[in-house]
């Protein structure tokens, strides 16, 4: 009985620790329908967004159908399709995108069958988000379109990191100069990438 009073201390404890830390270290940042980034923070030269939004999981938007994708993006070609092979014997099409110096692999998922991102890099201007958002967009329009008030330190930022706290995506966004430079994708899936 003792044990479990101590346990269900030192979780109250921990918990109250975390909360604490985590209201002090993280600037609330209100959310709109279109808008839902949650938290942000900055570590030396790169803002963290903490978001839930539609660009964070579809920044390309959403679909069900490889060529719609297509004829909303024309500019990429289908360079490399893979069949990803499972011990169970399902598999994935893996559709590997690119235009230029830039390139993007999807996946259809079975379950949504929605195209999901498995990995990519983005450098060229002619290439744009469902935001409108685009490689050279200045850093404080990029700011504008991603959170409601431009952070004090934005001079210091070089990178703009976006996790998506509801799926395994990370994006990251570099700039030069205050222009984007390149956007890279990172996802938790297990494919080869």
């Amino acid at each position: 009985m003792l044990r479990k009073g101590f346990l269900i201390g030192y979780f109250f404890f921990m918990f109250s620790v975390l909360s604490f830390t985590q209201s002090n270290y993280l600037k609330e940042h209100p959310s709109t329908d279109d808008n839902k980034i949650i938290n942000y923070e900055s570590h030396h030269d790169t803002l963290v967004l903490l978001a839930k939004n539609e660009l964070s999981y579809f920044p390309f938007g959403r679909y069900t159908n490889f060529l719609d994708f297509l004829k909303a993006y024309p500019l990429f070609i289908v360079s490399k399709t893979i069949i990803h092979s499972y011990k169970d014997s399902e598999t994935d099409t893996l559709y590997n995108l690119s235009y230029k110096g830039s390139r993007i692999v999807f996946f259809q998922d079975p379950e949504d069958k929605l195209l999901k991102i498995v990995s990519g890099a983005i450098s060229d201007s002619n290439i744009v988000f469902k935001n409108g958002l685009k490689i050279s967009n200045s850093k404080s329009s990029i700011c504008k379109m991603l959170i409601t008030s431009i952070p004090a330190d934005i001079k210091s930022i070089n990178v703009i990191e976006v996790v998506s706290v509801l799926t395994g995506i990370w994006h990251y966004y570099n700039f030069k100069n205050e222009l984007l430079m390149n956007i890279k994708f990172v996802t938790d899936y297990q494919f080869n990438k």
